[in-house]
Formats: C-alpha cells, structure tokens, sequence
C-alpha cells in the first residue's frame, strides 16, 4: 500500500502505511556489514518484507537473473553498472570504501566489445552463484517511498532523515562524514531522494517505475547492449538521437498493454494505446 498511494500521489496514505512497516518490530534495516550477505539469505532477513523463496531445485543457472547480472562460471554477466550509475554511488568521493553497496561491484568482464561491470548482488544463495530469493519488498523502500512523499510535501528535513537513515545502515564506517545535508540537495530533495533510491535498489526493478512516476524520462546514454546494434563505437558515450538510447516518459508504450486473455474475456476493454 505504500508503493500504491505512493504512485497514486496519496502522500499522506503512503507516510501512514510506511510508518506502519518501520514501525514494526518483525522489520529492521540490515546494517553495513549484514547487508553484504543480505542477499544470499533474503528469505531469513528482517529487512525482507516480502520475497519469493527459492529453493535449490529452482536453480535456473544460465537462465536465471544472477547470471544475466554475474560473471561466474555458467553465467552470462551481460548486464552491469553504467557510469550514471556508479556516478550516483558516489564515485570518486572515497565513499567505495565505506559503503557496502560497492562491495557488489565486481571487475571489468570485457565481452563482445564491451566493458562491462558486473554485479555480484543477486547471487550467491546455498553458494550458488545463479540462486536468489529476489525480495519484492524491502523495509528500506518503505523509507524511500515515505522519503519522497515527504518530499513532494516540502518537508525535507523528514525526507533527508529517511534517506539518512537508509544510508546510515550502509556505511561501514565514517557515517557522519558521508551523511546527507541540506547543502546536498541543491538539485531539490526528489533529485537526491532519487539519487540514493537508485544506489541502493539498483538491478532490483524499481528504477523505471521512480522515473516515470516523477515524469522523468529514461537516458541511457552509455555504451551497452541496448545501443551496441547502433554499429561501431565512435564515440566516448551513444548521442541522445540514437536510437533505445532516450525512453520520454509521455510515450504510450511505457504503459504496459492489457493482457491478450483480459482483452479476449471482455470484448468491451479497449487496448491501452501505442499497442
């Protein structure tokens, strides 16, 4: 329900229900050092609110998720972190030292004329390295959700205490001087709240749906398997005229269609447009 008023602009719904997650003493943030290995056990952790278990036996190896995002034996390790990406975590300002998420990034994997970076982040359940009970729900992003309603109420000092929070539980160490403040959201405070909700949920499916929701197109201006069809790489970075590289926020397929069994059970629904 937070999620839902969240994208239903019922900010004070979804302040009420993320209140009621955080508050909740069956929930709890990982800390820095939990969360390196939260996800080889997310179906055992407090910071899980809802997660699909897999068992040994589900173990889809190459065709898994894991092995599309991990370089391993049997995996594919074909997707990974853009330089928009590790920019937003901080690189560069010394924070990779502290922050646990950065010990996901795994070294380069050069394959097929790319440079790409792996992540190690879903992976590693019963030392599987395609195995992971991929969680739904996490308690942090009921304080993200509620970060950005504050926001979007011009109560930014509740929304920098939220993301704080969050970021707090990340960093091994020399939390105060990595902290948020004020000065930090020059941009606006959904800019920053954004910009940490990407660092820490990244590969994890949210992303699309923040952008869209704040009307904020999708720039993928960095070399990957999304421009790499375009031909040979002339240039440091794909130019935002070619083609997959920018997704505005107002075209219709951005909306999902209606499934082809809904349209056939109800000769009166009408496809959602651009389908």
């Amino acid at each position: 329900l937070s999620r839902v008023y969240l994208d239903m602009q019922q900010y004070d719904k979804c302040i009420e229900y993320s209140t009621k997650v955080i508050n909740d003493s069956n929930y709890a943030l990982e800390d820095a050092e939990g969360f390196k290995t939260y996800f080889t056990h997310t179906y055992a952790s407090k910071e899980t609110v809802w997660c699909l278990k897999m068992l040994p036996q589900d173990d889809k190896l190459s065709a898994g998720l894991a092995s599309m995002v991990y370089k391993a034996e049997g995996c594919w390790g074909e997707e990974g972190y853009s330089e928009p990406l590790l920019q937003a975590m901080g690189k560069g300002t010394g924070v990779e030292d502290f922050d646990a998420r950065w010990s996901f990034v795994c070294p380069i994997n050069a394959k097929n004329g790319l440079d790409l970076i792996p992540t190690s982040k879903l992976s590693n359940q019963d030392n599987s390295p395609t195995l992971v009970s991929h969680p739904f729900l996490r308690v942090s992003e009921m304080y993200f959700n509620r970060a950005e309603a504050y926001a979007k109420q011009n109560k930014n000092t509740e929304a920098l205490a939220d993301i704080n929070t969050v970021r707090k539980n990340r960093l091994t160490a020399h939390a105060d001087s990595y902290l948020y403040t004020a000065a930090d959201a020059k941009d606006g405070m959904i800019e920053l709240v954004l910009k940490e909700k990407r660092s820490e949920f990244a590969f994890e499916g949210l992303r699309f749906f923040d952008l869209i929701r704040n009307g904020k197109d999708i720039v993928r201006d960095y070399w990957g398997y999304h421009t790499i069809y375009n031909g040979s790489f002339t240039t440091p970075k794909p130019t935002l005229d070619m083609k997959g590289v920018v997704i505005k926020c107002t075209d219709p397929k951005v909306v999902f269609p209606i499934p082809a069994q809904e349209m056939d059970n109800n000769p009166l629904c009408q496809q959602n447009e651009g389908y």
